[in-house]
């Protein structure tokens, strides 16, 4: 908790506020723990041996129309979600240009995109491709981190689930991320969008960022 509301809580208000009334959540981990109203709970039994994707698979059958997938420890300014619904595109992710310190967080996923984040990128929300993501991906070439935040059109929601399909069936979602999902997209002929920020999202994770996320609130 944070401030004594669950994070989850404040991301599904969020969605809700932004016009998302239909929220479905993937939970794992002492998902008996999650009640909220007007939210569809799915629960994937296998979470301890699973990856992101395995996860995302349980919701494959509600990836219809306009959606937003949200990694369920994140927090964000409202105008970050703005930010993402207003772009254009079949596959728009947010980016903070403001790359971590591989040092302190190895794993995080980096992006790279067609042009670096400009104050004009900033200034008049103007998107760029992305040509590439990766937990690790070089840094001197990554443009910026995905905060694990992607919205989908119904276009976007039929590749998405499409390939869902096909790494289930080649038994090669069970320990694959999100980053993996978006680079076979990519690798496939798919645009991925990518809008950036510069700050206001944390990812709350652990002790620090519980810490952190008392000052962003």
């Amino acid at each position: 908790d944070v401030r004594g509301e669950p994070i989850l809580k404040r991301l599904v208000r969020s969605l809700h506020g932004a016009g998302s009334d239909n929220v479905t959540v993937v939970a794992g981990y002492k998902h008996e723990a999650i009640s909220l109203p007007d939210v569809r709970k799915l629960v994937n039994d296998r979470h301890e041996s699973t990856g992101e994707l395995a996860s995302l698979a349980c919701a494959a059958d509600h990836l219809k129309g306009e959606c937003i997938i949200a990694y369920g420890d994140i927090l964000f300014r409202d105008h970050v979600l703005g930010l993402m619904l207003g772009a254009k595109g079949d596959i728009v992710l947010v980016a903070d240009a403001n790359r971590p310190d591989p040092a302190l967080r190895p794993s995080a996923d980096l992006v790279a995109c067609s042009s670096p984040c400009t104050p004009e990128h900033l200034i008049h929300d103007q998107p760029v491709d992305l040509l590439d993501i990766a937990g690790g991906l070089d840094w001197q070439k990554a443009h910026g981190e995905w905060i694990g935040l992607v919205r989908l059109s119904a276009e976007g929601a039929r590749l998405v689930k499409e390939e869902l399909a096909a790494m289930t069936e080649r038994n090669e979602i069970e320990k694959a991320s999100m980053a993996d999902l978006l680079r076979r997209l990519v690798a496939k002929g798919a645009r991925p969008q990518v809008v950036f920020t510069s700050g206001h999202w944390l990812d709350v994770n652990d002790a620090f960022g519980l810490a952190r996320a008392r000052n962003f609130l």
